[in-house]
């Protein structure tokens, strides 16, 4: 029997994340078009039609159905020095900032179940012990936590990430069984 579980979650809100990205990477080839047409001069211009460039590129990336590992973000990074470029660096600023809160947010989800307690794959990590949990169990790819606060989270699994449910169930309750039998000083779970 394994000590630790790693359990990879689905990810709710990587559909909102996709529909920002796009929100965002539309306005800078907006953006760029009215930089590359307008009375700035012919440095800005080719700064504003390269701008449009990266921009197309990067919301065809954005609908591209495959493997992405932060290349949407260096792509806003890459946007955010071309905005700077053209002396724009309010804009450079703010992709910057979006495209580093991107990288943090955007890490693949997952549960670690181990002697500790829980571990839940938020920023920052939030780690429930033993001794917060009250039940726990994995069943048909769905994995329900309860925590003794009254707290109930349900999180889907990818299938064939999911352990085997007869050996993750019987782990998590000898650890539960071990925290109701423990001696009330001790708090190591």
């Amino acid at each position: 029997m394994s000590a630790s579980y790693k359990i990879a979650i689905s990810d709710d809100k990587a559909s909102t994340y996709k529909w920002v990205t796009t929100l965002i990477a539309a306005l800078n080839f907006f953006g760029f078009v009215l930089v590359s047409f307008g009375k700035a001069g012919q440095e800005r211009e080719i700064i504003g039609i390269i701008g449009v460039a990266i921009a197309l590129m990067l919301l065809a990336f954005i609908f591209w159905k495959g493997p992405k590992r932060h290349f949407i973000e260096i792509g806003f990074l890459i946007i955010a020095f071309t905005w700077a470029f053209c002396g724009l660096f309010f804009f450079a600023l703010v992709l910057a900032c979006f495209a580093a809160i991107g990288l943090l947010v955007n890490q693949p989800k997952v549960l670690i179940v181990d002697t500790q307690g829980v571990k839940m794959p938020v920023f920052p990590v939030r780690v429930y012990p033993w001794r917060q949990v009250a039940y726990i169990i994995l069943k048909d790819d769905i994995l329900t936590i309860e925590t003794k606060q009254n707290q109930v989270m349900q999180f889907n699994l990818y299938r064939g990430s999911s352990p085997k449910e007869e050996d993750f169930n019987l782990f998590c309750k000898q650890m539960l069984l071990r925290i109701e039998i423990a001696p009330p000083g001790e708090t190591s779970l």
